[in-house]
């Protein structure tokens, strides 16, 4: 079990069917809240119960592949969330909406975490001034 006494509020995480990192450092960072991004297509009822289960909100956005939507999607939830603690979790997802995902928060100032599939640990790749990096 991962423990990285931090606190954070709200996780927004890219699903993907056959990645790791979401659940782990929602669980063990103690978030409030995850943000999954997703495709119509993706199942992500799973997820979304184990998440529950540990008390921990879900909220689900179908994201798009077109480049400049996504960038638009993600400049929408970073102005919608602005008064509150967001957190890029860049450990799964599709290599585009990561990517896009990364720019954004990173012209934004948020930090910017991953875990590591193989070691389950957790990198910070960028942080706020007030975050702390251990």
């Amino acid at each position: 079990m991962i423990d990285y006494n931090a606190y954070m509020q709200i996780h927004i995480a890219i699903y993907h069917p056959r990645r790791a990192g979401i659940l782990s450092a929602a669980i063990d960072l103690k978030a409030d809240r995850v943000i999954l991004l997703h495709r119509q297509e993706d199942i992500i009822d799973g997820i979304k119960s184990v998440l529950s289960s540990r008390g921990i909100a879900c909220q689900t956005m179908v994201v798009d592949f077109d480049t400049d939507n996504l960038r638009q999607q993600f400049a929408s939830l970073l102005e919608q969330h602005q008064s509150e603690e967001l957190y890029f979790n860049a450990s799964s997802g599709y290599k585009k909406i990561i990517l896009i995902g990364f720019e954004q928060f990173n012209a934004y100032g948020y930090p910017i975490f991953m875990v590591d599939k193989f070691t389950d640990e957790l990198y910070w790749l960028t942080t706020r001034a007030d975050q702390p990096t251990a």
